[in-house]
């Protein structure tokens, strides 16, 4: 009799841990289903997000339609000829446009330069020499993109070819004066530079390939390097430099002297005999009165004979 309660109580306890293993079982069974709810979700939002991305880059790859109601970019000028070996592309645009798109050569070599407070950079690397024409558009818009009409073409010349050396030097070697006169040949549309003592001087080259200019002389021996350059930088020095001597004491070219110590009279005296030259009335004159001189001089001579006689 006494072993009975034991028994009741083995039997409740054995039914409250049926209950709860039930329990649990629900539990698991309500948490696996959410579970698999939740990464079903999760896998369809993958799925259309990586459509989407995939439908965005076809539509960005799509060459931008035309608005004109866009902003154009103004391009930052550039040399007409450069031997660099890249490109530096500079521009300015409306603030509210945060691309730009580059074009040389007709052809869209970045379609995504980003723009700072209206300000664009781009670097385009040169491989070849040529004639570059660089152009930009704004950007507007994704995934479907909007462009603005390109701006005006911009021509440079990328030339990594130094010019001739050769070069005709046409001066006196010894003159009298501050100055010397010089005059040659060079490549045409280049600049021949002169150097003495830190000073440059440049000539500038025109399309027929001749130049001239005027170079200061110190008295004694001036010594001047030439160099030719071209238009995009490129130089070359020539092998022979400007040798001109300035002396002093000798006579111009208008008959004075150039010494102060020694009289101007060359000068006067060449300026009689010019006036002398050129006035053909005055020198038959003086011909003419030579000749009746003469003559009444040997009247005279006769006349004096006979009476002494």
């Amino acid at each position: 009799m006494k072993m009975a309660p034991r028994k009741m109580k083995k039997n409740k306890m054995k039914e409250v841990n049926s209950n709860m293993s039930d329990k649990l079982v629900v539990e698991v069974e309500e948490r696996s289903l959410w579970s698999v709810f939740a990464g079903m979700v999760m896998i369809f939002l993958g799925i259309m997000l990586v459509v989407v991305g995939i439908v965005a880059l076809l539509l960005y790859r799509v060459e931008p339609k035309l608005d004109k109601s866009i902003n154009t970019p103004v391009l930052t000028v550039l040399p007409s000829s450069t031997s660099a070996h890249a490109l530096t592309i500079r521009g300015s645009v409306n603030k509210d446009i945060k691309r730009v798109a580059v074009y040389v050569n007709d052809k869209e070599v970045e379609n995504a330069v980003w723009v700072d407070n209206g300000n664009f950079k781009y670097e385009y690397p040169v491989e070849k020499e040529g004639l570059y024409r660089i152009q930009a558009a704004s950007i507007s818009g994704f995934p479907v993109r909007k462009r603005s009409e390109r701006s005006p073409i911009m021509a440079i010349n990328v030339d990594w070819t130094a010019p001739s050396k050769t070069v005709v030097l046409k001066y006196q070697k010894e003159v009298d004066v501050n100055t010397l006169k010089v005059s040659g040949e060079a490549e045409p549309l280049s600049t021949v530079v002169f150097s003495s003592a830190g000073s440059k001087y440049t000539a500038k080259v025109d399309k027929n390939g001749k130049f001239s200019t005027t170079l200061p002389l110190t008295v004694g021996s001036n010594n001047y390097e030439v160099e030719i350059r071209d238009d995009a930088g490129n130089s070359v020095k020539a092998e022979n430099p400007l040798i001109a001597t300035r002396i002093t004491g000798s006579i111009n070219g208008n008959g004075a002297s150039v010494d102060p110590e020694l009289p101007e009279s060359a000068g006067e005296l060449e300026a009689a005999l010019a006036f002398l030259q050129g006035n053909k009335v005055m020198g038959s004159f003086g011909v003419i009165a030579l000749i009746v001189l003469a003559i009444n001089s040997l009247l005279v001579l006769a006349k004096v004979r006979r009476y002494s006689i």
